[in-house]
């Protein structure tokens, strides 16, 4: 849904864009994309806060994957890096190596935390790494990956590399972007056990633990139900006739009581499942004002937290949150209120006060900066020199 606007309509609505996103005390807390502002966004209003004072935040810094954890906010750096640890109620970042860095993206096959410790496994490394959030110590464990590339040396890294996984309980189930090797390892006692799918998944893009099942979605919208009990392996629907000519058709699933929603990344079109018939059909019910404002190339879908009743998914494109109710399959669409686009300028120039870049702010941003910036200094004292300087170039 890309329509004809005007270069600067869609150069602010896509500085507004967020990928990813976590929950806490009930808001939404991310950075957006291109401008990197951390904001809070009230869900019940859509109204949006930016957060203008963290301590030590690092405005070079792009998230990806993030999650809650009481006051804490954990950020992984989307080139692998390094994480971020912001507490939001003394308004102070810190930032970890975690040795991920492989690519300048997707790093990372699942984020998960357990008894005190958070654990990142990573798409390409020799290892994963395990943090003690008690200690703040960071080690790498290689162990898992050296036997088990090892025992499949005859094989490419598209069917050992850990591609996609995800938390049940104590426990992380990780995915190869090809193949039917499934390694689930248990963080309570720091073993790992083999499973070998009754079928090959063909580049594995997402998977998610549901009602007692395992849900495995491929770039072509083929879905599968994998009982981890009895090992049985269903397909769910085929929807590859819906596919992109270029590949990478399909992002995400949400699975609910009810049916799955399939969201696109290269795709136009949201398709949804009914788990009782197995139809499949095309969702319509987008709001009228819906565009899509992400660059051609990226996918329409990609973060999103989730609570017990409902997921959230992070505009990475559009111009609404998608909310879907994981109890009767509804969804709602979040039209998000934004600050004037000038007070997202002021808050970018006080995170980059090193760096600013003539394409990001022209003067006059930068002049009434100087002219706010000065007057807050001064302790009230009014201080316009900045647009003094603007009044005589303009």
């Amino acid at each position: 849904m890309y329509t004809s606007q005007s270069l600067d309509k869609r150069r602010i609505e896509r500085d507004r864009l967020f990928s990813t996103c976590t929950l806490m005390q009930g808001k939404m807390v991310s950075f957006t994309t291109f401008k990197k502002i951390p904001i809070v966004v009230e869900l019940h209003t859509g109204t949006i806060t930016i957060l203008d004072d963290l301590e030590n935040y690092d405005s070079e810094f792009c998230s990806d994957y993030m999650f809650s954890i009481e006051d804490d906010i954990f950020v992984l750096e989307l080139n692998g890096k390094r994480m971020m640890k912001l507490n939001i109620t003394d308004r102070k970042c810190s930032y970890f190596d975690i040795f991920c860095n492989s690519k300048d993206w997707n790093n990372y096959a699942a984020f998960a935390y357990f008894e005190k410790s958070i654990y990142i496994f990573p798409t390409y490394s020799a290892g994963f790494v395990q943090m003690d959030l008690g200690t703040g110590r960071v080690k790498k464990k290689k162990k898992l990956h050296s036997v088990m590339k090892e025992k499949n040396k005859n094989l490419g890294e598209e069917y050992t590399d850990f591609w996609r996984g995800c938390q049940l309980e104590n426990k992380v189930w990780l995915f190869p972007r090809y193949g039917s090797q499934v390694i689930v390892y248990d963080m309570e006692n720091d073993t790992w056990t083999e499973y070998i799918l009754a079928v090959e998944i063909k580049e594995c893009i997402h998977v998610m633990s549901y009602g007692g099942y395992i849900y495995i979605l491929n770039v072509e919208g083929i879905i599968y139900r994998w009982d981890m009990i009895n090992g049985e392996v269903e397909r769910i629907a085929d929807c590859s006739s819906n596919n992109n000519k270029t590949g990478c058709s399909f992002s995400r699933i949400a699975v609910t009581d009810k049916g799955i929603f399939l969201l696109p990344a290269f795709s136009e079109d949201i398709l949804y499942i009914d788990l009782d018939t197995k139809g499949i059909k095309k969702y319509d019910a987008y709001p009228k004002d819906y565009q899509y404002y992400g660059p051609q190339g990226w996918s329409k879908f990609y973060g999103y937290c989730e609570d017990g009743d409902q997921y959230y998914f992070a505009m990475r494109s559009a111009n609404y949150i998608l909310s879907i109710s994981k109890k009767d399959g509804m969804e709602k669409w979040i039209k998000t209120k934004l600050l004037p686009y000038k007070e997202y300028k002021k808050v970018y120039i006080h995170y980059n006060k090193k760096k600013i870049f003539e394409t990001e702010c022209n003067i006059d941003d930068m002049l009434s900066y100087i002219q706010r910036d000065s007057a807050e200094r001064q302790c009230g004292k009014k201080f316009l020199k900045g647009r003094e300087i603007w009044e005589c170039v303009k």
